[in-house]
């Protein structure tokens, strides 16, 4: 079985059918605690994990496997926004990463650099040194050949991306409503993910300009208020088109 630690609903979904439909049994859990608590009560091949999760994020969720297991491969489930993220992982430990949303083929060879790799070389950290000369050791998806999602699936995953922002819009007017910055990043980032496997590349746009202006921030500011603002429109924007093409 492959444990994985994703909080975004869509990812959930897609990660889970690529996974059985490789052969693998997934366990999908929305956070690092609930993930640690399943790590710790079974058996796991592989943990992918994403980087950035509500209650205990990525990097607790290494560490503390790590104190529980040194061999188990761990791979940073995330999308790269920025170059040199990658190499900063691996210093951080990981054993590769997969780059969000992924496709089949990625996915297969992702696992398969670390599944097949001898055991020993998971449980030896990385040379800083050797991190610093080439970023490129770690197994790392390719860049796409294809995409994340058939074809014929881009309709379902619309209408479920579609059902999961009309349970979670009035929670991104509530965010705005009190002024909460690092609970706006967090939304930004989770959804980014799920319009990424859409391909729906404004919206991604839009949660990424959020979730920069909070990063930069110690504190609300206008400007993630007008952020926010027009995230929230947008939003509401590709639900009221979505539901017409489906109409």
């Amino acid at each position: 079985p492959i444990l994985v630690a994703e909080d975004n609903a869509l990812n959930q979904t897609l990660i889970a059918e690529q996974l059985v439909t490789l052969g693998w049994d997934p366990v999908v859990v929305g956070d690092g605690r609930q993930a640690l608590s399943a790590f710790e009560s079974g058996h796991f091949d592989a943990v992918l994990t994403d980087v950035h999760m509500p209650v205990m994020d990525g990097y607790e969720l290494l560490a503390a496997i790590r104190a529980l297991d040194t061999r188990v491969p761990v791979l940073a489930f995330s999308a790269v926004t920025r170059t040199g993220q990658a190499g900063e992982w691996q210093e951080r430990g990981f054993t590769g990463h997969v780059a969000k949303p992924a496709s089949l083929k990625a996915l297969e060879q992702a696992l398969q650099a670390i599944i097949h790799a001898a055991p020993a070389d998971a449980a030896v950290p990385p040379d800083p040194a050797d991190v610093a000369e080439s970023n490129d050791d770690l197994p790392v998806t390719v860049p796409e050949d294809n995409p994340p999602i058939p074809a014929s699936e881009i309709a379902r995953y619309k209408l479920m991306l579609l059902e999961h922002l009309r349970s979670d819009g009035p929670e991104l007017a509530a965010i705005l409503l009190r002024h909460d910055a690092a609970s706006l990043r967090h939304w930004a980032h989770r959804s980014a993910g799920a319009f990424l496997v859409v391909d729906a590349q404004d919206m991604v746009r839009a949660c990424r300009q959020v979730e920069w202006l909070c990063d930069q921030a110690s504190s609300w500011t206008p400007d993630i208020a007008a952020a926010g603002s027009a995230l929230l429109a947008a939003v509401q924007a590709y639900c009221d088109d979505t539901a017409g093409l489906n109409a």
